[in-house]
């Protein structure tokens, strides 16, 4: 049994050489040091957990794409089974209101980037 105590936050900054950079906060709620990340890295996507039950709400998650200062967030861990988030709505309510970009990947679907730029397929 893992205690609070020895539990680490923790995330992943992909930065790709003349391509976007990329947080992913996999599984982890909000931890403060999202602050210095956003102070650290021009972010340009954050993949951010909106589940709720294991990691962030929507006003969290948004409050972290806030502390990230990502210039676009893509939610992921919702809608997959009950007692999470059903949809991403709440979360792009809250980002709509910090005036973060939005963007909801559908199953399947891919998205690639031309510089930073953004490219749907």
């Amino acid at each position: 049994m893992v205690s609070p105590a020895e539990i680490v936050a923790a995330g992943f900054v992909i930065a790709i050489k003349n391509g976007p950079t990329i947080y992913h906060s996999g599984d982890t709620a909000y931890f403060k040091d999202m602050e210095t990340i956003g102070e650290s890295y021009a972010i340009d996507v954050a993949l951010l957990n909106i589940g709720g039950h294991f990691g962030m709400e929507a006003k969290q998650a948004a409050h972290a794409a806030q502390s990230l200062r990502a210039k676009l967030a893509i939610p992921h861990h919702f809608g997959t089974f009950p007692g999470i988030a059903p949809n991403a709505e709440a979360f792009a309510a809250e980002l709509k209101k910090l005036r973060i970009a939005f963007y909801e990947m559908k199953p399947g679907e891919t998205v690639s980037f031309r510089g930073r730029e953004m490219i749907k397929r």
